[in-house]
C-alpha cells in the first residue's frame, strides 16, 4: 500500500508538473509581446508596471516548476527562470516596485547557488534535448546580477569563467559537426553579445573579454565569411526576432553585430591604432544614435557598454582622440527616456550610467572638471535608483579624477567606502554572505 500511495503522489506530481509547464512558457511568450521583445511595442512607464507585475507572476510559476520536476536538471534550469528574468531585462529595474530579492533571494542565494551549481558536461546536453532547447546559464544574467547588485566581482569572474570554458567545448563540438550554429542562437547571438560582454566591460574585465570573444559567434563570424552567411541566415529565418517596424524600428540587424564584433575587437587590441582604417568602418554619430534609438535587442537585454553606440563612442574617444563625436554620441543616447514615452523603446538603465561616465571622459578630456564630476554624479545617482551598487562606486571612483582640494577627495572617498560597504561577498572561511567594505 505504502509503494501504491507513493505512485500516486508521483503521478500527482507529474500531471501538475506538465500541466504547469504549458502555461507557464506560453506566459512566458505573452511577456515578451508585452516587453516589445518579439514585435514592435513602444513603452511607457505604465506599460512597464504592467510587465513586471506579470513577470514577477511568471517567475513564481517556474519557481514551483523547479519543485516539481522530475529531475535534477529540470529543477535546477527552472529554478534559474526567477533570477533570469529579474536581470535580463533591465528597464524594469527603475520601477519604484521592483524589489531585486524577489528574483535573486536573500543575499544573492539564488544567483550564487545557480551559478556553482553549473557544470558544462553535467546540463548542457540535458538542457539543449528539453523542452526549450536552450541552456540559459550560457546567457548569463546570473554573473552581471551578483556584480551589479552585490558588488561581489570574484564570484562574476568565476561564472565568466565557465561560460568562456563553454563556449570553447561548444565551439570544438560544432567544428567537430556535433552541433551547428543555428542551435545556439540564442546564447550566442542574443544574450552573449549583450548580457555577458556588458557585465564584462561594466567589471573592466578586458582580459577576460580578450579571452572570451575568440570563441562566440559574433567573434568567429567577424574572421570566417562562411560563418558569417549561416550567421545571417540564422538571424533572419528566426520567426519571432527578425520583425521590422515602423521607421526603421526592429530587433537586430546583422549589421550592427557585426559593427559589435569589429568594435570589441578595437576595444581589447592593445596594438598600435590605425587611425585612419578605424575612420573607414565607424558609422557617423548620427548613424550610432539611429541604432540606439531604434534596434531592441540592445535596449531590452542588458547590455550597458556592449551597446554598439557606445563601443563605437569609446573607440572615437580613446582611439582617435574624437572627443566631440563621442559626446554627441552619448549626449543622443542620454536623449532617450529611461522608461519610455509610448513613441520608442526607452533606455535601459546599465547603458545610461555607462553613457554618463563615458561623457565625463568627453568632459575631462577638455580639462572640464566640474562638468566631468556632474556627469558622473547623474551616473551615481541612476546606479542608486537601479540598486547597481558597483556602478555607483565605479562612478565615484571615477569623480576620484577631477574633484579638487583635500576636503573634496576625502569627500568622495567617504562616498565610496559608503558604497562599497553595501557590497555582500561571501565570507571565505565558511561562505556566509557578509557586508564588507570592498574597493578595488
Amino acid at each position: 500500500m505504502a509503494v501504491l500511495s507513493q505512485l500516486a503522489l508521483h503521478d500527482t506530481a507529474s500531471a501538475d508538473y506538465d500541466t504547469l509547464l504549458g502555461g507557464a512558457l506560453s506566459r512566458h511568450m505573452d511577456l515578451h509581446q508585452m516587453h516589445g521583445f518579439t514585435c514592435y511595442k513602444p513603452l511607457t512607464p505604465e506599460a512597464l508596471s504592467q510587465y513586471h507585475a506579470a513577470i514577477l507572476s511568471n517567475a513564481k510559476e517556474f519557481e514551483q516548476l523547479a519543485l516539481l520536476a522530475p529531475d535534477l536538471a529540470k529543477g535546477a534550469y527552472w529554478a534559474y527562470h526567477p533570477p533570469h528574468h529579474g536581470i535580463s531585462w533591465p528597464r524594469i529595474h527603475l520601477l519604484p516596485e521592483f524589489d531585486k530579492s524577489e528574483f535573486a533571494g536573500k543575499s544573492y542565494s539564488k544567483l550564487i547557488n545557480s551559478l556553482e551549481a553549473y557544470d558544462f558536461d553535467k546540463f548542457h546536453s540535458l538542457r539543449k534535448s528539453q523542452e526549450t532547447t536552450l541552456d540559459i546559464h550560457l546567457f548569463g544574467a546570473l554573473e552581471t546580477g551578483v556584480l551589479l547588485w552585490s558588488g561581489d566581482v570574484e564570484v562574476a569572474k568565476a561564472g565568466w569563467w565557465k561560460q568562456i570554458e563553454a563556449r570553447k567545448r561548444i565551439k570544438t563540438l560544432v567544428q567537430k559537426g556535433e552541433r551547428s550554429w543555428d542551435e545556439y542562437w540564442a546564447e550566442e547571438l542574443a544574450w552573449c553579445p549583450t548580457v555577458i560582454i556588458g557585465g564584462l566591460l561594466a567589471a573592466g574585465e578586458i582580459d577576460l573579454l580578450r579571452e572570451l570573444i575568440p570563441h562566440t559567434l559574433i567573434g568567429i563570424a567577424l574572421l570566417d565569411p562562411l560563418v558569417a552567411s549561416q550567421m545571417e541566415k540564422i538571424m533572419s529565418n528566426n520567426v519571432h526576432f527578425s520583425w521590422k517596424g515602423p521607421d526603421g524600428y526592429c530587433f537586430w540587424r546583422m549589421e550592427t553585430l557585426m559593427l559589435q564584433a569589429r568594435a570589441l575587437a578595437a576595444i581589447v587590441d592593445d596594438g598600435k591604432v590605425d587611425a585612419e582604417a578605424l575612420e573607414a568602418w565607424l558609422p557617423r554619430p548620427d548613424e550610432l544614435i539611429y541604432i540606439a534609438e531604434r534596434e531592441c535587442m540592445f535596449i531590452c537585454l542588458m547590455s550597458g557598454k556592449s551597446h554598439p553606440a557606445l563601443l563605437c563612442a569609446t573607440l572615437y574617444a580613446t582611439r582617435l582622440g574624437a572627443w566631440n563625436d563621442a559626446e554627441a554620441i552619448v549626449k543622443g543616447v542620454l536623449a532617450i527616456p529611461p522608461l519610455g514615452d509610448g513613441k520608442g523603446f526607452g533606455m535601459q538603465p546599465l547603458v545610461r550610467i555607462e553613457a554618463w561616465r563615458l561623457l565625463a571622459q568627453c568632459r575631462g578630456a577638455r580639462r572640464e572638471a566640474d562638468g566631468a564630476c556632474e556627469a558622473l554624479e547623474e551616473a551615481a545617482r541612476e546606479s542608486r535608483a537601479a540598486s547597481y551598487v558597483w556602478m555607483e562606486a565605479e562612478s565615484l571612483r571615477d569623480m576620484l579624477q577631477w574633484v579638487t582640494g583635500d576636503a573634496e577627495e576625502a569627500f568622495v572617498r567617504k562616498r565610496v567606502s559608503a558604497v562599497t560597504s553595501e557590497f555582500v561577498i561571501r565570507n571565505g572561511k565558511d561562505g556566509v554572505p557578509v557586508a564588507v567594505n570592498g574597493g578595488r
